[in-house]
């Protein structure tokens, strides 16, 4: 795996071109892993805030194969926030008809926190989900 982090707003593009609904990011942070010479999945955080002893941003997911979730990668995507932005929780927000997405999330440990009627431009309820940056360093991708 070689991680990418140059320059963002190609990776933000490239997660933006393979999420459906979404043009673009505005003002992303964004890392990226690479099989052999090509970009295989991305990670794009926006809507960092910060404040005393922590902060927030959203994160969304982008690859071009499943292969892409591999426990190392996971623990990449899900501890930079953590560690490069110094934010205390990320938040996820996913269609609530997407189930593979909604897996994924409930599988890395994110927690279910609430729903958002009509908040997606299609008019989809979007599920919230939050991950707590306790809860990614007790889970098995932040050891």
């Amino acid at each position: 795996m070689q991680i990418v982090t140059e320059p963002v707003e190609y990776l933000a593009q490239w997660a933006a071109d393979r999420i459906r609904g979404v043009e673009h990011f505005d003002n992303p942070a964004a890392i990226g892993v690479c099989r052999g010479d090509q970009l295989a999945a991305v990670a794009v955080y926006t809507d960092i805030k910060r404040w005393k002893g922590g902060g927030d941003c959203q994160i969304s997911f982008a690859a071009d194969t499943p292969k892409w979730a591999t426990r190392e990668t996971i623990g990449l995507f899900l501890g930079t926030p953590f560690q490069a932005l110094g934010v205390s929780r990320i938040t996820a927000l996913v269609k609530k008809g997407h189930k593979r997405s909604r897996k994924l999330i409930e599988g890395v440990g994110f927690k279910r926190e609430g729903a958002v009627r009509r908040a997606d431009p299609d008019g989809s309820t979007l599920i919230i989900y939050g991950l707590l940056k306790e809860e990614f360093e007790a889970g098995k991708y932040g050891r």
